[in-house]
């Protein structure tokens, strides 16, 4: 966990987002445990015509050729050193909605530029729940959600941590690169999808697959790619349509149990989609 690393693992449950814009918020009894998780299409459009990616979540942005197959990639990591991560498209113009993407705006800490975050989870918590900017955006999906979730929480006498573990780097972070980035948010591939989409390594610029030495891509969870063949699910035209089923989401685990009344955490939270900005 945050604060002490524990493993990271979010229950496959992407099956039920599938084909909505709806996520659950899931609530386990055995670990005292909760999922929240959402889907990578975001909330509203932004200059390019297309919805925003700044869920956590970001994609290659390919349009299926005529009577062409048509690849996509996702990834929700922070590890800087690999081809694709987050943050990498905050200053582009092609994706003008993508911004505060980094590990720190979520659980706070100084950014490799110096600059020092209060973090979503920090201030959700403190605030009980109160969405205000810049540690929580509203017009967001990822930060309305969480955050309400973290003050649903809190209100009822528990305390939550987001569950991480450290990543191992493809290389060794230099200069603005994370030094120490965290798995605190997977990728899940729901079964509409489980013919076509997969976790795999990624591929550099050259084409060679960069293997992290004791990293298995089905268990980090971090880059998935998607792969739709001639003919093969025509409905799906860009990989924004696959943004709409593919979730992704973290863990939060009560660290204080014996004082913590999760019966109504599990009656104020499970099979819901709270939001802190209503």
């Amino acid at each position: 966990m945050v604060g002490g690393l524990a493993a990271c693992t979010i229950a496959d449950e992407g099956e039920t987002a599938s084909g909505t814009e709806d996520a659950l918020t899931r609530v386990h009894d055995d670990d005292k445990s909760i999922d929240v998780s959402w889907t990578c299409h975001g909330n509203r459009p932004d200059s390019s015509g297309l919805n925003s990616q700044e869920e956590y979540c970001e994609w290659t942005r390919r349009t299926r050729p005529v009577d062409g197959g048509l690849q996509c990639d996702f990834n929700s990591n922070f590890d800087a050193t690999r081809p694709f991560f987050l943050t990498q498209n905050e200053a582009s113009g092609g994706f003008p909605q993508t911004f505060s993407n980094s590990q720190q705006f979520l659980v706070g800490g100084t950014e490799p530029t110096g600059e020092r975050r209060n973090g979503l989870v920090p201030s959700c918590t403190s605030r009980a729940g109160k969405c205000v900017a810049p540690d929580c955006v509203c017009g967001r999906k990822s930060d309305p959600q969480l955050c309400a979730v973290l003050g649903t929480i809190a209100r009822d006498g528990c305390q939550a941590q987001v569950v991480a573990s450290a990543q191992r780097t493809a290389a060794a972070p230099k200069g603005t690169q994370e030094p120490k980035p965290i798995v605190a948010l997977q990728l899940q591939i729901p079964r509409t999808l489980a013919s076509n989409c997969f976790y795999k390594q990624q591929r550099s610029l050259a084409g060679q697959d960069v293997v992290v030495s004791g990293v298995d891509p089905a268990t980090e969870k971090t880059y998935v790619r998607c792969y739709f063949a001639k003919g093969q699910m025509p409905n799906i035209q860009k990989c924004d349509d696959v943004a709409r089923s593919l979730t992704v989401g973290a863990r939060l685990k009560i660290s204080n149990p014996a004082s913590c009344d999760f019966a109504t955490v599990r009656r104020d939270l499970d099979g819901l989609t709270p939001d802190a900005c209503q």
